[in-house]
């Protein structure tokens, strides 16, 4: 299956990525979508998991859309995925406070994606990941101050999902 971001589409398949919810019959929605066609075709297609935001898809909808649905989705009995990038942390924890379900919920797992083509090619055993606020633009600080974890820890076959783990994955 392709995976574009500017092409909207539904597909069902199982959860294959280390997550809360692996293993789950899941709907991915794929760019925008209303979110009544999402509740009908998760309750068609039998699903408990809806992954929102898939194939890097985000931007597809203002966060306040996509925290929305999330709220509508997880006050149907739905359980979350929201795909989002790490440099969006703070808007949609901004677009999700004022909805229902708030952080009360722990139906919502939020994916935060960094995308760092090539990383397999990087020694591991040379290499730390920084969680970092970005401060380049001159924003304030946020965080408390920066995590830091060596490359190895996170490269772990355990964690890795081959491209050919979604091969089961079906359009809709």
């Amino acid at each position: 299956m392709e995976r574009n971001p500017k092409e909207p589409k539904m597909f069902v398949g199982r959860e294959v990525e280390n997550t809360a919810n692996r293993g789950k019959l899941t709907l991915f929605i794929a760019g925008s979508w209303p979110v009544r066609d999402i509740l009908q075709e998760a309750r068609t297609q039998g699903v408990t998991h809806v992954y929102l935001a898939a194939n890097q898809s985000h931007d597809a909808l203002p966060l306040y859309i996509w925290a929305y649905q999330a709220s509508a989705l997880i006050l149907q009995g739905f359980d979350v995925t929201m795909d989002i990038p790490a440099v969006r942390v703070l808007d949609w924890l901004s677009a999700w406070a004022s909805h229902e379900v708030h952080h009360k919920s722990a139906a919502l797992h939020l994916m935060v994606s960094f995308y760092a083509p090539g990383i397999n090619k990087v020694n591991s055993s040379l290499t730390t990941f920084k969680f970092d606020d970005n401060v380049s633009d001159g924003s304030k600080v946020v965080n408390p101050g920066v995590w830091c974890m060596p490359a190895y820890q996170a490269l772990l076959d355990t964690n890795f999902t081959p491209w050919s783990a979604y091969a089961e994955d079906k359009d809709i």
